[in-house]
């Protein structure tokens, strides 16, 4: 084994603290996304059944409702880790996985590019910061690895022969994990569009993307998963209806860092043209630059696709800056020759791998983070569902009529058989699932009026469970049609009679 393997780097210490700084700031709400519980069970259904949950065995209906289980592999991954170590484990895989995207995936990508390792780093860093907008426990943190991974494979030496078949077969393999962990492959077939554009090798990359996208037909869902994507894509209801797919707000802090990275990176892609890449820079720049401006969600994969224009930047302002400083030539120079021969994989980064599984598993908490793990006890009814559970007779199912965010939670945490939980919410985030129409008389059903109780006792529900601060569960409070059984700071729970 080489010495360098076990160097520490300027790399590995900028990772350690951009790792310790993660945590400390992502953990308090890392599983706060109204998704997370319904992922879980989806995972624990399949463990549990060796099938995929359609049609839907979760939420309460009079129908069967048929679901395109999109993101399947990734909620079985997801269960799997949890029932292995918890919350924790949890944590930490995701974490470990988030940290290769970066300072492995990424980090050699923009090794393949010939861009000096401090100018690597500087851009590595603010991708890192940048795409934790959304790093949160849920499948797109897988999506993020695979993103880096199609982007090193384009940056890389083009093969020959047996290594050039071997690397189509990986690429190939990439979107078959892809197309069953998160829908966003469609934005890796969108790159592989793009490398066909301004690539010198047009039949090899037209020979990849016609296969990647054929493999990504082989799903359980066949068609139906393309359908279901573009469906839910194309929906402008549901794109102002969730958080995560409204525009991003040009006053926050990730707007600013954003702009910095892409006038830099513009710089770098339209005027310096020292890559053969520079074509294909700008165009995924400004197309990333684009989405971001339409949804938050797109800003870490604009900060993956920027990092490499960004670094290039970076790397000429730095020399022209230290042009007529010897001394900082030198040291800079010394500095990235070190830095050169330092392995993607090495042992700091390995370590702070082992540091994370091994706390969550041995000590059940990940330093320096000191809070709970799991969803937030401020933000989710864990005493009314608890109540809930001590309410049940037997296998009697119990519909429960709640806040969409809520759905999730309740379909996880309350009591199952097999994978499938007798207390079933009428509603949680999967958007694909319901449609426009069910939301939209769903909410309609909870608006504050004269009808609210009839609308309730129409619809088949047995309790009500909604937030302490909403309209509807204070008029239900205030008015009193059905018998409050509980509440706190978070929720009131009602029996409908």
């Amino acid at each position: 084994m080489k010495a360098a393997f076990f160097s520490i780097s300027l790399r590995d210490l900028v990772m350690i603290i951009a790792l310790l700084l993660a945590i400390k700031l992502q953990f308090p709400s890392f599983a706060d996304d109204p998704g997370v519980g319904w992922h879980l069970q989806t995972g624990e259904y399949i463990s549990l059944n060796s099938r995929i949950p359609t049609p839907d065995p979760f939420l309460y209906s009079e129908h069967p409702r048929d679901w395109v289980s999109d993101q399947w592999l990734s909620d079985l991954v997801l269960f799997r880790v949890y029932e292995w170590g918890g919350w924790p484990l949890l944590y930490a895989a995701l974490t470990a996985i988030y940290l290769l995207t970066f300072f492995a995936l990424l980090q050699g990508a923009l090794k393949h590019s010939a861009v000096s390792p401090l100018a690597s780093t500087a851009a590595v860093l603010l991708s890192f910061k940048l795409a934790q907008v959304h790093f949160i426990l849920r499948p797109v943190v897988f999506s993020f690895f695979l993103f880096a991974a199609l982007l090193l494979h384009i940056y890389s030496p083009r093969q020959n022969g047996r290594r050039g078949a071997a690397k189509l077969l990986v690429t190939a393999l990439i979107f078959l994990a892809w197309s069953n962990l998160h829908p966003s492959f469609f934005l890796g077939l969108g790159i592989l569009a793009l490398n066909l554009l301004f690539t010198k090798s047009r039949a090899l990359a037209a020979i990849e993307l016609v296969i990647c996208t054929a493999v990504t037909f082989i799903n359980p869902f066949g068609h139906r998963l393309h359908e279901s994507i573009i469906q839910l894509g194309s929906s402008d209801y549901f794109m102002n209806l969730n958080l995560e797919w409204r525009a991003l707000s040009l006053e926050g802090s990730e707007s600013v860092l954003a702009a910095i990275m892409l006038v830099i990176a513009l710089v770098s892609a339209l005027f310096v043209r020292r890559s053969s890449y520079w074509r294909f820079e700008l165009t995924t720049l400004l197309i990333f630059a684009g989405l971001c401006l339409s949804s938050v969600r797109f800003l870490p994969y604009f900060a993956i696709v920027a990092a490499i224009p960004f670094a290039r930047a970076i790397d000429i302002l730095m020399r022209a800056l230290l042009k007529r400083q010897r001394l900082a030539i030198r040291f800079g120079a010394a500095l990235n020759e070190y830095e050169s021969k330092v392995p993607l994989i090495n042992l700091p980064l390995l370590l702070s791998i082992l540091y994370l599984v091994s706390c969550a598993l041995i000590a059940g908490s990940i330093w320096p983070y000191k809070g709970g793990y799991g969803p937030s006890p401020t933000l989710y009814p864990y005493g009314a569902l608890s109540q809930l559970n001590t309410l049940r007779d037997g296998d009697e199912t119990m519909a429960v009529v709640s806040h969409p965010n809520w759905g999730g939670f309740i379909t996880f945490t309350s009591e199952e058989s097999d994978g499938v939980n007798f207390i079933k919410p009428f509603i949680d985030d999967r958007n694909s699932l319901l449609g426009e129409e069910f939301y939209r008389q769903y909410f309609d059903m909870l608006a504050p009026s004269g009808d609210l109780a009839r609308k309730i006792k129409a619809a088949g529900a047995s309790h009500v469970l909604l937030p302490a601060a909403s309209q509807a569960g204070k008029y239900l409070k205030d008015n009193g049609p059905f018998p409050l059984i509980y509440s706190d700071n978070i929720s009131y729970l009602f029996v409908v009679r």
